[in-house]
């Protein structure tokens, strides 16, 4: 018997009947944010698109740790969470940089843009780092496409 895995899904939405909802919300900012060192002393990468003085879409590339990387030995594919949050980003942020939006962008167009640039297919290394170089590239491509006109400030917490 041959066995065909299922195509490898790399958005996901949670929770996942809320896609057309999340994706249809107007985004007011895109916080980068840094996370508390993990135990191994990196920090973990992600965004927080502001909807609000208090809820946010989390974007964060993560391993899959079942999908082997087919590009770095070792490595494991990864795949972007999309979750709705009651605040713009966690206690958890030790570090924040705040870029303003153009008008009218919403969560899909900005998840739209991830994908027509080929950026929700990312592999992690076998250390399973690599979040932050991900996030930092989205920055400049925002920046490109002209989502983010500039630079608003970079807060430690």
């Amino acid at each position: 018997m041959n066995y065909t895995p299922p195509p490898f899904q790399s958005i996901h939405f949670v929770p996942a009947n809320e896609e057309v909802d999340i994706r249809s919300r107007p985004v007011k900012a895109i916080h980068v944010v840094t996370h508390d060192p993990l135990p191994d002393g990196a920090n973990h990468w992600c965004f927080y698109l502001q909807l609000s003085s208090g809820a946010s879409i989390c974007v964060n590339m993560v391993l899959t740790y079942s999908s082997p990387s087919t590009i770095l030995p070792g490595g494991s594919k990864g795949n972007i969470i999309l979750s709705a949050l009651p605040s713009i980003y966690p206690s958890s942020a030790t570090k924040t940089i705040c870029l303003r939006v153009c008008a009218n962008l919403t969560v899909g167009r900005v998840l739209d843009l991830l994908v027509q640039s080929g950026r929700d297919k990312y592999d992690f290394n076998s250390e399973g780092r690599g979040c932050r170089m991900w996030t930092t590239d989205q920055i400049a491509l925002h920046r490109a496409t002209a989502q983010t006109p500039s630079q608003q400030g970079t807060r430690h917490h």
